[in-house]
C-alpha cells in the first residue's frame, strides 16, 4: 500500500458514520475528520474527542451556529458570505481561536 505524499491532506467526510467507523478511520491515520451537520459533529466529538485530529466543517454553517461551530471545529471550510466570515472572526477573538487560515 502506498503512502499518502506529505503536501496531500485527506478529509474524510463521515456523514451519518458511527463513532466506531470514525475511530477506524482515525487509526488507519486519517488526521481530518469532516463533518457535514454541527448536531452530529457535537454528538461525535463528545464520544470520540480530538483523538490527534482535527475536526472541520465541510457543510453550510448558519450564522445562529457560528458560536457553537468555532467551539467544536478546527477548520471551517464552507463560508458564503462576507458577513458569515466577519462573525467568524468575533467569535473566533472572544475565545482568541484562530479556526481558518
Amino acid at each position: 500500500m502506498k503512502q499518502i505524499p506529505s503536501y496531500v491532506e485527506v478529509v474524510a467526510a463521515t456523514k451519518k458514520r458511527a463513532p466506531s467507523e470514525i475511530l477506524e478511520a482515525i487509526t488507519a491515520e486519517i488526521k481530518i475528520i469532516g463533518k457535514n451537520y454541527i448536531q452530529e459533529a457535537e454528538k461525535k466529538i463528545g464520544v470520540i474527542g480530538n483523538k490527534d485530529v482535527d475536526w472541520h466543517l465541510i457543510g453550510r454553517l448558519q450564522r445562529n451556529k457560528v458560536r457553537k461551530a468555532v467551539r467544536l471545529f478546527d477548520m471551517i471550510q464552507t463560508l458564503d458570505s462576507i458577513e458569515l466570515a466577519q462573525l467568524l472572526g468575533k467569535e473566533c477573538k472572544k475565545i482568541e481561536k484562530i479556526i481558518f487560515n
